[in-house]
């Protein structure tokens, strides 16, 4: 059986190396982006299991990654861990709550986090909103 695929999208590098060094050794394969845009253009491309990513509550587009990912065919169904050092306002969280499996809020642990996804990642896809 092929190795799960996670998109790791933060805009910090030094997140994205400890990450993606943690999922590598669990046995993930990992494609990393630093911003929305980048996220999702290579999640329409490639389809990945599960999306982790950090908020980017305030991008070009107005919205965040996961409420785009929700409009487009290639990706509505990818499941989205989303991690944020943000305070949650009711307006976000109805729309993450919509668009993501999770969402953990910083501080959260590496391995609470690989928890989060082997429970989401070995389950089903999300169904389409």
């Amino acid at each position: 059986m092929a190795p799960k695929t996670i998109l790791l999208v933060d805009p910090h590098k030094d997140s994205r190396v400890v990450y993606a060094t943690m999922l590598s050794r669990s046995g993930f394969q990992v494609l990393e982006a630093a911003d929305d845009e980048e996220g999702l253009r290579i999640a329409r491309m490639q389809g990945p299991d599960l999306i982790l990513t950090e908020l980017f509550p305030w991008n070009r587009s107005g919205k965040m990654l996961p409420e785009r990912l929700r409009e487009t065919r290639e990706t509505e169904s990818i499941p989205v861990i989303a991690l944020t050092a943000h305070i949650l306002v009711e307006d976000w969280a109805q729309v993450l709550g919509r668009c993501c499996s999770r969402v953990l809020t910083k501080p959260c642990g590496p391995r609470r986090v690989l928890e989060e996804i082997e429970g989401v990642v070995f389950s089903s896809r999300i169904p389409a909103a």
